[in-house]
C-alpha cells in the first residue's frame, strides 16, 4: 500500500517547515510527500526538495488559483493508492500516518480522517455555529438531529463539525475535516474529484467530495488516533472566512438539494436565517457576524447569476 501526502501551501513558510519536519520522521516505506505552492516561492521550492519531497508550483500550473484546484493539482502528481490532506499549518502528532495506515488494513474504508485540535491562542469567530445551547435544542426538537455528533450531514443540509472532540472508539461518519483526511485514491475515478468552483476560503470543497462518496456507498472512518493540531487563524482572515463560509456553504445545498429532505432544508434555512440576524445586533466595533449574513444573502442573490462570482481568481 504506497501512500501520497498532500500539503498546499501559500505564503506560510514557517508554519510549512514545522508540518514537514513533522512528517519527516514518520514517512514510512512507499510514502511520498507532495507539496503545492500557491506562491511559486524559491524559498519553498528548496526547502521542499532538501526533504525529498515532490515540489509543484501551482503558478506555472496555471488555471483556477483556489484551494479546491491545489488539491487535484496535488492529485496529479500522485502515484499512491491512499491520498492524505494536511494543511501547512497543522502539525501531526507522531504517529498519525500509522494511525491511518491501521484504519485501511483494517476495514478497507473509502476514506479515513481524525480529530483536529486548535493550538495556540486567537479571538477568531468559531465557524462551528451550532455549539450553542439554545441552539443546539432547537435543532434536536424541531428536526432531531443532534448537532453535538461529529461529522454528520443531516437532512436539513446541517454539516457537524466537532472535530476537536476525541472519542475512544473509531466512529463511521459523513464528513471529514480538509486538513486531516485521506482517501483510496481508486474512488476518485469513482466520485470526481474536488469543485473548483468552491472559493479558496470555503469550507465545503470537502465536504461535497465526502457526500459525492456517500452517495456510491462509501464508508467513511473518523479515528481518534490520527490527530492533528491546527494553528488558528488571526481575526483579520477568520471575518473573510466567515463570508465564504456562508455563502459557499449554500452553493454546497444547492448543488445537493437531491440529497436532503426539503421540508428539513427550508426549516433549517430559517431557523440559520433568524440566527445570523440576532448576532448581527449592533455592538461596538465591527460585527463579524454581518460578514456571515452578508456571505448568505449573496449566496441567495447568486442562484440567478449561476454562482459565477465564485469560479473568480483570488
Amino acid at each position: 500500500m504506497k501512500f501520497s501526502i498532500v500539503v498546499c501551501t501559500k505564503g506560510r513558510y514557517n508554519d510549512l517547515k514545522e508540518c514537514l519536519s513533522a512528517l519527516k520522521p514518520q514517512l514510512i516505506e512507499n510514502c511520498e510527500v507532495v507539496v503545492v505552492d500557491g506562491d511559486g516561492d524559491s524559498a519553498v521550492s528548496t526547502l521542499v526538495e532538501e526533504l525529498g519531497f515532490i515540489y509543484v508550483n501551482q503558478r506555472k500550473e496555471g488555471g483556477i488559483m483556489n484551494t479546491p484546484a491545489a488539491r487535484n493539482l496535488g492529485i496529479k502528481y500522485c502515484r499512491g493508492d491512499i491520498i492524505a490532506f494536511i494543511d501547512d499549518d497543522a502539525i501531526p502528532v507522531s504517529n498519525w500516518l500509522y494511525s491511518l495506515r491501521s484504519c485501511y488494513l483494517g476495514q478497507n474504508p473509502a476514506a479515513v480522517g481524525g480529530p483536529v485540535i486548535p493550538k495556540g491562542n486567537s479571538n477568531r469567530v468559531s465557524v462551528s455555529k451550532y455549539k450553542n445551547g439554545f441552539i443546539r435544542s432547537t435543532f434536536k426538537a424541531l428536526l432531531n438531529e443532534d448537532t453535538s455528533e461529529i461529522g454528520r450531514v443531516f437532512p436539513s443540509g446541517l454539516v457537524t463539525e466537532n472535530f476537536d472532540v476525541v472519542p475512544k472508539n473509531a466512529l463511521t461518519v459523513e464528513n471529514l475535516v480538509g486538513t486531516n483526511m485521506s482517501f483510496q485514491s481508486r474512488w476518485l475515478k469513482v466520485i470526481g474529484s474536488f469543485d473548483e468552483s468552491i472559493h479558496t476560503c470555503g469550507v465545503r470543497d470537502e465536504t461535497d467530495l465526502f457526500v459525492r462518496m456517500t452517495k456510491k456507498g462509501g464508508q467513511i472512518i473518523y479515528c481518534p488516533e490520527a490527530l492533528v493540531y491546527h494553528k488558528l487563524l488571526p481575526k483579520s482572515e477568520s471575518n473573510k472566512r466567515l463570508y465564504y463560509t456562508y455563502f459557499t456553504d449554500f452553493y454546497f445545498l444547492f448543488k445537493h438539494r437531491d440529497f436532503f429532505s426539503t421540508r428539513h432544508l427550508l426549516t433549517r434555512e430559517a431557523l440559520l436565517f433568524t440566527y445570523l440576524i440576532l448576532k448581527c445586533k449592533p455592538t461596538k466595533g465591527v460585527n463579524p457576524w454581518k460578514y456571515a449574513l452578508k456571505g448568505r444573502l449573496d449566496g441567495y442573490r447568486s442562484i440567478s447569476a449561476g454562482f459565477n462570482n465564485m469560479k473568480k481568481k483570488d
